[in-house]
Protein backbone atom coordinates (compact mmCIF):
# COMPACT_ATOMS: atom_id res chain seq x y z
CA UNK A 1 0.00 0.00 0.00
CA UNK A 2 3.04 2.32 0.87
CA UNK A 3 4.27 2.31 -2.56
CA UNK A 4 0.96 2.63 -4.35
CA UNK A 5 0.72 5.35 -1.96
CA UNK A 6 3.92 6.90 -3.26
CA UNK A 7 2.74 6.71 -6.74
CA UNK A 8 -0.28 8.33 -6.06
CA UNK A 9 1.18 11.33 -4.76
CA UNK A 10 3.80 11.46 -7.84
CA UNK A 11 0.89 11.64 -10.12
CA UNK A 12 -2.42 11.74 -8.96
CA UNK A 13 -3.77 11.03 -12.52
CA UNK A 14 -2.93 8.00 -12.57
CA UNK A 15 -5.82 5.57 -12.45
CA UNK A 16 -3.93 2.32 -13.13
CA UNK A 17 -2.03 2.94 -9.77
CA UNK A 18 -5.25 4.12 -7.88
CA UNK A 19 -7.22 0.89 -8.98
CA UNK A 20 -4.26 -1.40 -7.91
CA UNK A 21 -4.15 0.76 -4.44
CA UNK A 22 -8.41 0.15 -4.58
CA UNK A 23 -7.89 -3.37 -4.26
CA UNK A 24 -4.70 -3.22 -1.73
CA UNK A 25 -7.28 -1.02 -0.11
CA UNK A 26 -10.15 -3.69 -0.02
CA UNK A 27 -8.04 -6.58 0.75
CA UNK A 28 -6.69 -4.81 3.98
CA UNK A 29 -10.18 -4.04 4.87
CA UNK A 30 -9.50 -0.17 4.32
CA UNK A 31 -12.90 0.82 2.34
CA UNK A 32 -12.83 4.73 3.82
CA UNK A 33 -9.35 5.31 1.87
CA UNK A 34 -10.37 3.13 -1.13
CA UNK A 35 -13.26 5.76 -1.35
CA UNK A 36 -10.34 8.42 -0.94
CA UNK A 37 -8.28 6.93 -3.68
CA UNK A 38 -11.86 6.50 -6.11
CA UNK A 39 -13.12 9.88 -5.57
CA UNK A 40 -9.73 11.13 -6.80
CA UNK A 41 -9.70 8.67 -9.70
CA UNK A 42 -13.20 10.84 -10.41
CA UNK A 43 -11.91 13.76 -9.91
CA UNK A 44 -9.11 13.00 -12.86
CA UNK A 45 -11.73 11.07 -15.49
CA UNK A 46 -15.34 12.09 -14.53
CA UNK A 47 -17.01 10.36 -17.38
CA UNK A 48 -15.72 6.96 -16.58
CA UNK A 49 -18.62 5.64 -15.79
CA UNK A 50 -16.70 2.41 -14.55
CA UNK A 51 -14.74 4.15 -11.46
CA UNK A 52 -18.31 5.89 -10.57
CA UNK A 53 -19.64 2.71 -10.77
CA UNK A 54 -17.00 1.06 -8.51
CA UNK A 55 -16.98 3.88 -5.91
CA UNK A 56 -20.96 3.24 -5.43
CA UNK A 57 -19.94 -0.27 -5.01
CA UNK A 58 -17.62 0.82 -2.08
CA UNK A 59 -19.83 3.65 -0.59
CA UNK A 60 -22.30 0.74 -0.49
CA UNK A 61 -20.10 -1.28 1.20
CA UNK A 62 -19.41 1.49 3.59
CA UNK A 63 -23.10 1.57 4.30
CA UNK A 64 -23.42 5.25 2.67
CA UNK A 65 -26.29 4.30 0.63
CA UNK A 66 -27.13 7.73 -0.65
CA UNK A 67 -23.51 8.34 -1.84
CA UNK A 68 -23.70 4.88 -3.16
CA UNK A 69 -26.53 5.88 -5.31
CA UNK A 70 -25.47 9.02 -6.70
CA UNK A 71 -22.28 7.67 -8.12
CA UNK A 72 -24.49 4.52 -9.67
CA UNK A 73 -26.97 7.18 -11.19
CA UNK A 74 -23.52 9.15 -12.36
CA UNK A 75 -22.37 5.95 -13.95
CA UNK A 76 -26.05 6.18 -15.65
CA UNK A 77 -26.18 9.71 -16.54
CA UNK A 78 -22.71 8.77 -18.89
CA UNK A 79 -24.41 5.42 -20.11
CA UNK A 80 -27.80 5.05 -19.76
CA UNK A 81 -27.58 1.13 -20.85
CA UNK A 82 -25.17 0.24 -17.95
CA UNK A 83 -26.65 -2.96 -16.83
CA UNK A 84 -24.71 -3.32 -13.61
CA UNK A 85 -25.51 0.15 -12.49
CA UNK A 86 -29.18 -0.10 -12.77
CA UNK A 87 -28.99 -3.29 -10.83
CA UNK A 88 -27.31 -1.62 -8.17
CA UNK A 89 -29.57 1.19 -7.98
CA UNK A 90 -32.08 -1.69 -7.54
CA UNK A 91 -29.64 -3.46 -5.31
CA UNK A 92 -28.89 -0.77 -2.92
CA UNK A 93 -32.27 0.33 -2.03
CA UNK A 94 -33.20 -3.20 -1.53
CA UNK A 95 -30.21 -3.78 0.65
CA UNK A 96 -31.31 -0.16 2.45
CA UNK A 97 -34.94 -1.29 2.82
CA UNK A 98 -33.69 -4.74 4.05
CA UNK A 99 -31.71 -2.84 6.85
CA UNK A 100 -34.47 -0.70 8.16
CA UNK A 101 -36.54 -4.14 8.39
CA UNK A 102 -33.39 -5.08 10.14
CA UNK A 103 -33.26 -2.63 12.89
CA UNK A 104 -37.26 -2.25 13.35
CA UNK A 105 -37.13 -6.06 14.87
CA UNK A 106 -34.08 -5.54 16.66
CA UNK A 107 -36.29 -2.75 18.68
CA UNK A 108 -39.72 -4.83 18.37
CA UNK A 109 -40.94 -2.62 15.99
CA UNK A 110 -43.25 -3.12 13.14
CA UNK A 111 -42.66 -0.77 10.25
CA UNK A 112 -44.08 0.15 6.85
CA UNK A 113 -40.75 2.77 6.45
CA UNK A 114 -38.94 0.33 4.36
CA UNK A 115 -41.67 0.41 1.15
CA UNK A 116 -40.36 3.21 0.17
CA UNK A 117 -37.26 2.06 -0.44
CA UNK A 118 -38.15 -0.72 -2.36
CA UNK A 119 -40.54 1.41 -4.45
CA UNK A 120 -37.65 2.93 -5.34
CA UNK A 121 -36.06 -0.22 -6.14
CA UNK A 122 -38.36 -1.43 -8.10
CA UNK A 123 -38.28 0.34 -11.33
CA UNK A 124 -34.73 -0.60 -11.66
CA UNK A 125 -35.18 -4.07 -10.82
CA UNK A 126 -36.97 -4.30 -13.30
CA UNK A 127 -35.38 -2.93 -15.94
CA UNK A 128 -32.09 -5.44 -14.46
CA UNK A 129 -34.22 -8.33 -15.05
CA UNK A 130 -35.12 -7.32 -18.85
CA UNK A 131 -31.55 -6.99 -19.09
CA UNK A 132 -30.56 -9.97 -17.64
CA UNK A 133 -33.21 -12.63 -18.12
CA UNK A 134 -31.44 -15.23 -17.10
CA UNK A 135 -30.44 -14.45 -13.89
CA UNK A 136 -31.89 -16.23 -10.79
CA UNK A 137 -31.28 -13.79 -7.96
CA UNK A 138 -32.18 -10.65 -9.95
CA UNK A 139 -35.97 -12.67 -10.71
CA UNK A 140 -35.74 -13.66 -6.97
CA UNK A 141 -34.88 -9.84 -5.24
CA UNK A 142 -37.51 -8.56 -7.68
CA UNK A 143 -40.33 -11.19 -6.04
CA UNK A 144 -39.33 -10.45 -3.15
CA UNK A 145 -39.86 -6.57 -3.86
CA UNK A 146 -42.82 -7.02 -4.58
CA UNK A 147 -44.02 -9.53 -2.13
CA UNK A 148 -43.02 -7.11 -0.02
CA UNK A 149 -44.99 -4.47 -1.46
CA UNK A 150 -48.00 -6.80 -1.33
CA UNK A 151 -48.01 -7.49 -5.46
CA UNK A 152 -48.36 -11.60 -5.02
CA UNK A 153 -48.99 -12.13 -8.13
CA UNK A 154 -46.32 -10.49 -9.39
CA UNK A 155 -44.04 -12.06 -6.76
CA UNK A 156 -45.43 -15.47 -7.74
CA UNK A 157 -43.97 -15.13 -11.45
CA UNK A 158 -40.90 -13.65 -10.48
CA UNK A 159 -40.39 -16.68 -8.26
CA UNK A 160 -41.50 -19.35 -10.56
CA UNK A 161 -38.97 -17.78 -13.22
CA UNK A 162 -35.88 -18.19 -10.52
CA UNK A 163 -37.16 -21.23 -10.25
CA UNK A 164 -37.05 -22.26 -14.17
CA UNK A 165 -34.06 -20.62 -13.80
CA UNK A 166 -32.22 -22.48 -11.52
CA UNK A 167 -33.57 -25.92 -13.01
CA UNK A 168 -32.17 -25.12 -16.42
CA UNK A 169 -35.85 -24.72 -17.91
Amino acid sequence: IQALENVKIADPSDNENLTLLLRAYVESGRIKDAIKAYELASKNEPQNKTIRYLLGVLHRTDGDYTSAIAQFKEAIQIDPEYGDAIFDIGATYYNWGVDIIKVADEKGQETEEFKEKFKQSLPYMEKAVKMRKEDSQVWETLGTIYARLGEKDKAMKAFEQADKIRKGN
